[in-house]
């Protein structure tokens, strides 16, 4: 895998949210973002996840590969959650995780008392 500034473009190009927390409540919002997210905070920090078990058994491999590779992925990039390039298998924690690690880890810690699923 090469390095940060490879794997995505310069944070200081893009304009950035004026109210950060909105960006998260946003990648929040969506459960394939939420696995992607938990699987991350529960791998050590530089490890590598391979993109293909985030496959959504519920939808087509063609429907889930275009929404994965074409919707989630490029949204959690382009935060900076996670460092993935189009075309990588993988990816990892992004420059930015540690803003968004608090409330995975808060949802996490009470998913029993949360409606529905979290993850």
């Amino acid at each position: 895998m090469g390095t940060s500034e490879t794997r995505r473009t310069d944070a200081s190009d893009r304009p950035r949210n004026t109210y950060p927390q909105n960006d998260l409540f946003v990648q929040l919002s969506h459960p394939r973002r939420r696995h992607i997210l938990a699987t991350l905070a529960a791998v050590d920090p530089d490890e590598e996840v391979a993109c293909g078990q985030f496959v959504d058994a519920s939808q087509t491999p063609q429907q889930s590969s275009v929404e994965l590779y074409h919707v989630h992925l490029p949204k959690l990039a382009y935060s900076d959650y996670i460092d993935w390039v189009p075309g990588d298998e993988t990816v990892t924690r992004g420059s930015d995780f540690d803003a968004v690690l608090p409330a995975i880890e808060l949802l996490y810690h009470h998913r029993d008392r949360l409606p529905g699923s979290w993850a």
